[in-house]
Order: C-alpha cells, then sequence, then structure tokens
C-alpha cells in the first residue's frame, strides 16, 4: 500500500501513514498524537505507549476476511477495570478500513455503524440481559466494564480523546454475531457490530515473534 509521510515537529521523527482517511497520527518516536488535515498535523497531546500485552499482532501484520486482504495501520488499547481490549485499526483499501477486537485469545471484526440508541437504556445494562439493535438481532449483554485508561499507536480512522472513561458493553447472538457499545459523555454512544472470527481464519502475515518470551 502506499505511505505518505510527515515529520513530527517535537522530536523530528517520520510519521507514515497509509491512507487519507486516517484522522489521528501517532509518533512512533515520542509518542505525540496529532490531528490530520490536507497534508499538515495539528499537536493534540503525548500520549501513553502502549503495554506489552503479548499480542500477537502489530503494526504491519497483514490478514484475510472473507477474502479480503487487509493490513494492520493502528491500535486503541483499552484498559478496563476488569479487563483489556485492543480495538486494532485495519485497512482493506485506500478508504476502506475496520475494527479487529482483541480480548484474551478471542477476535472480533467489526464495524462501526450509527445506529441512534437509548443512552439511559444503555445505561442500565447488565451481563445477561438483552437488547435489540437497529440492525434487527436480539443480543445479550456479555459483558460491563468501566474503561480507565487508553493507550495508542500507529494511524487511526477515528477517535474521541476526551472520553478516556467511559461505559464498554460488550454483546453477543446465539450465532456468534458480537457488538460493542461505549457509552461516552453526556450520554453519547459507539456502537460496533461484526461477528467472532477464529485467529486461523485470519491466515496472518507479519506477526510478531513471540518464541522468546514463552
Amino acid at each position: 500500500m502506499p505511505v505518505s509521510s510527515l515529520h513530527c515537529p517535537v522530536c523530528a521523527k517520520q510519521i507514515n501513514y497509509k491512507t487519507s482517511v486516517s484522522s489521528i497520527l501517532i509518533c512512533p518516536g515520542c509518542v505525540c498524537s496529532y490531528q490530520k488535515s490536507e497534508g499538515t498535523a495539528q499537536f493534540l497531546q503525548q500520549e501513553k505507549a502502549v503495554l506489552e500485552d503479548m499480542s500477537p499482532l502489530r503494526l504491519g501484520t497483514m490478514g484475510q476476511f472473507e477474502d479480503k486482504p487487509f493490513e494492520v495501520i493502528g491500535r486503541i488499547q483499552y484498559s478496563f477495570e476488569k479487563f483489556y481490549r485492543n480495538l486494532w485499526a485495519v485497512l482493506f483499501s485506500e478508504r476502506a478500513y475496520g475494527w479487529l477486537a482483541e480480548a484474551y485469545g478471542d477476535y472480533m471484526m467489526l464495524q462501526r455503524k450509527e445506529f441512534l440508541l437509548n443512552a439511559s437504556v444503555v445505561a442500565k445494562l447488565k451481563a445477561g440481559r438483552t437488547l435489540e439493535l437497529p440492525d434487527n438481532k436480539s443480543y445479550e449483554v456479555e459483558r460491563v466494564d468501566i474503561n480507565e485508561t487508553i493507550y495508542m499507536e500507529g494511524e487511526l480512522p477515528e477517535h474521541s480523546k476526551e472520553n478516556i472513561r467511559f461505559t464498554s458493553v460488550e454483546l453477543s447472538t446465539d450465532n456468534h454475531q458480537k457488538a460493542l457499545i461505549h457509552l461516552l459523555a453526556h450520554y453519547k454512544t459507539t456502537v460496533y457490530t461484526g461477528q467472532l472470527v477464529p485467529f486461523k481464519r485470519f491466515n496472518f502475515k507479519h506477526l510478531r515473534d513471540l518464541r522468546d518470551w514463552i
């Protein structure tokens, strides 16, 4: 995939990005984040470097989903009160991307949906309850937790930095369809839907070599 670049105004490190869709760039040198717009980068803030979580994925990992090749271009690492989740940004083509959610060896390929949800209903959800989304599917709540910290790397198509602490709701159907709901500040919601996918089905290439860690 073609690569464009900017130079970090703080450390002068080259910041590469592979799609015009990316709006957030994180410097690989000083971990500062920038808002990208028309070839320029506006400084946002100093970020925290992602934590070592023994994920086999990394920036540049390539794979396939439903016979469509993709490349991992960025990551948002969420640290919840009781667990963690990586939300990897994957690029299918110049302007087509998805989100690969990873937590404790499970993988979900997701797409963000512009669903309008009743935030007061979402706020009352607990494990075991059901919720019907606008895709006309009935989901059961598997987990509700509070995000405490956000770490980022690479390039991201979207992200809202003012919502570090939020409620995350993970849901599923009987046939492995999955959904994530983030209940943000001011009762805004972000919704992702997709499916649970076995690791081997992605046919990953350029994974991390973790043999020395085992």
